[in-house]
């Protein structure tokens, strides 16, 4: 696959993604059959938006760096599959699994402890942080 094709498609998931988890946060807080408490919304908010917003501005600077359309003759970089495959699968499991953690929280299949909420977002932001961060300076540089 191109580079280029690449970024592309990972920015995308990257950015859709992170609205759709933040929506069902806010849904989540407001509209929910079961709310979370003002207390909890704050605290996934503030531990969720600085990841989300470090991998959105990592995708918004290399698109403000080539925003000039180019027709030079220059082979484009393939990046391998194994590559590929990896830098679609953690930002795509990164966003399902927030998503799921906070979707449960809200439907009610997780108990209304902060405690259960708060230990599950860490640790998603622990493991897909690290490895989708590795993965992004590397597509993106």
């Amino acid at each position: 696959m191109k580079k280029t094709r690449l970024q592309f498609i990972v920015g995308l998931i990257m950015v859709l993604g992170q609205i759709i988890v933040v929506l069902t946060l806010v849904y989540g807080s407001q509209r929910s059959p079961k709310p979370y408490s003002k207390e909890d919304f704050e605290w996934a908010l503030a531990v969720i938006m600085p990841l989300f917003a470090a991998h959105v501005t990592i995708v918004v600077k290399h698109v403000a760096r080539n925003f000039k359309a180019t027709r030079s003759r220059k082979v484009e970089p393939v990046v391998t599959g194994q590559f590929s495959f990896f830098v679609i699968f953690f930002p795509v499991l990164f966003i399902l699994y927030l998503w799921s953690v906070i979707a449960g929280r809200v439907s009610g299949l997780l108990g209304p402890e902060a405690g259960e909420l708060r230990t599950l977002i860490g640790i998603s932001e622990a493991l897909f942080g690290a490895y989708t961060g590795i993965l992004f300076d590397v597509l993106f540089r």
